[in-house]
């Protein structure tokens, strides 16, 4: 995390060189404001994607396929940023996700979070880097959860929240594509209204 504050605070700093020599009279002047970090966020996921290409050779297939799932999952599925996996997960799919986390797609941010319907099973809360959903890529129906906020406790524990890493890509384009079916129209971005959508 250290490393994506040093990389996005960089390209915060070139985002707002860039706007003053395109607009020399800008109100904000020289000052980095949430615009220029908001780009720089966007940007640094180009680099990470590079850098995913590059250190990912043998496995890129499949983590390509693990990382495009969590996306799914987040930006169309929940609209939300914060994902939970079960604590328990092993195998193949627990090592993708491991390694996503390792290349700073996926960023860990809390252990043991019980669910409220889910007696006996304890989930791991996750966090869909913010290069994702913000910058040139960002995406306005995406609810990003404080979850370090003690008010959202709640609705890091709601069941929707729960993704199953073991469904495959079209089986999860087949969710969304009922989804929207099922609610034409429906621009719902609150995860704590949602219904239960566990697979």
């Amino acid at each position: 995390m250290t490393r994506d504050f040093l990389g996005i605070f960089r390209k915060s700093i070139t985002e707002a060189r860039e706007r003053l020599t395109r607009q020399p009279d800008h109100p904000r002047g020289p000052k980095i404001g949430a615009e220029d970090v908001n780009l720089a966020a966007g940007s640094y996921g180009d680099t990470k994607r590079e850098e995913f290409q590059r250190d990912t050779l043998e496995d890129r297939r499949l983590l390509e396929d693990a990382f495009e799932k969590v996306r799914l999952f987040c930006l169309s599925k929940t609209r939300v940023n914060v994902f939970l996996v079960d604590q328990d997960i092993q195998g193949d799919q627990y090592d993708l996700l491991q390694e996503l986390i390792d290349l700073r797609l996926v960023h860990h941010v809390r252990s043991r979070v019980p669910v409220g319907n889910k007696p006996g099973r304890i989930f791991r809360a996750l966090l869909l880097d913010l290069s994702q959903y913000t910058g040139e890529r960002r995406r306005r129906d995406v609810s990003m959860l404080e979850f370090w906020d003690s008010k959202n406790k709640d609705v890091l524990r709601k069941p929707n929240l729960i993704y199953d890493p073991s469904i495959t890509t079209e089986e999860l384009k087949q969710l969304l594509e009922t989804d929207r079916k099922m609610r034409p129209g429906q621009a719902d971005n609150d995860p704590s209204d949602q219904t239960e959508m566990e697979f």
